[in-house]
């Protein structure tokens, strides 16, 4: 089954039938000891967080090889200090981008890789891989899956399915750069709301974080980049934090109760104790499932502001 709109199956189901006979000797290609590899990690900070697993267990299998990962601008500072990426290039995809984009995946697209990993499956990056790398791993769930040498198999959890994918390792994400400017001047506890998305359907309606605030003694700090929450003496961080300052704000919070978005990833790296609130996606491919973290789903599964009261409480005593 493909990852996209059921119209496009059988189109994509010829496209892959004819490349998969014109392109089968891709499956056969030798595996040598990769010099230079590139990440196309092309999507959201969330996203690129997710990838950060993948990139530790690149670095201690091909230890010698210059490891590149080419990221949105707006997803950079995820990468910041880790050491198990040798070079962040920004690039605006051109399918999001205008001409310069374009031009700048061209370019990219003609460096000398010995292989190219894309964790997402989008046939348009799948297809610069193919043209930027002698080698090219990742998941054709979306088509064009005929171009990988190695074909992932895309279900379970998004961190288990691309350790899969290149030979194991922890799963444990990672944050490495923070900036204490702002979060050294808050109270020593408080709990982190973090309402933002980019996706209504994952949105949480203000008036449910305004009864989750009154059931909470702790002080509230709310963050974001623009979406803003009218909670009475919350302490407002929307659009005033740097992504190493949020870090360090969500790294010391007491709690952080994040909607299913980047923020959420961030605070799990970051080591802090999270509720995640789950829409429409699914919590076993993108939430967390350890000690120091708990899905709630949507209403009809129990999301309301007491039962995530009743969470708060009980991240509060397991510390």
């Amino acid at each position: 089954m493909y990852r996209t709109n059921p119209l496009y199956w059988p189109f994509l189901f010829v496209i892959d039938v004819l490349g998969g006979i014109f392109f089968f000797w891709l499956r056969f290609m030798p595996f040598q000891e990769p010099q230079r590899i590139l990440v196309l990690r092309l999507e959201m900070i969330g996203d690129v967080v997710l990838t950060t697993p993948m990139l530790a267990a690149l670095r201690r299998r091909f230890r010698h090889a210059k490891i590149s990962i080419a990221v949105r601008p707006s997803a950079a500072p995820a990468l910041a200090k880790n050491k198990d990426v040798d070079e962040v290039i920004k690039l605006q995809p051109p399918h999001f981008g205008g001409r310069g984009s374009w031009l700048a995946l061209f370019r990219l697209a003609n460096k000398p890789y010995d292989l190219v990993i894309e964790p997402h499956g989008d046939p348009r990056n799948i297809l610069v891989a193919f043209l930027a790398g002698n080698l090219v791993w990742g998941f054709g769930s979306r088509g064009l899956g005929f171009l990988l040498n190695r074909k992932g198999v895309d279900r379970g959890h998004t961190i288990a399915k691309l350790l899969q994918l290149v030979g194991g390792g922890s799963t444990a994400t990672k944050w490495c750069a923070f900036d204490d400017q702002i979060a050294k001047k808050l109270p020593k506890k408080y709990v982190v709301f973090a309402p933002e998305t980019t996706k209504p359907e994952k949105e949480w309606k203000d008036s449910q974080w305004q009864e989750l605030a009154k059931k909470i003694k702790l002080p509230i700090i709310i963050t974001g980049q623009k979406q803003q929450l009218s909670i009475p003496k919350a302490v407002n961080l929307v659009g005033k934090t740097s992504l190493p300052q949020l870090a360090s704000v969500l790294k010391r919070a007491t709690v952080v109760v994040s909607v299913d978005a980047g923020t959420a990833h961030m605070a799990h790296a970051a080591g802090a104790p999270l509720i995640t609130l789950f829409g429409p996606e699914n919590p076993k491919e993108w939430g967390y499932s350890d000690d120091r973290s708990i899905v709630v789903r949507h209403p009809s599964m129990g999301m309301t502001p007491t039962v995530v009261g009743q969470k708060i409480r009980q991240l509060l005593k397991a510390r």
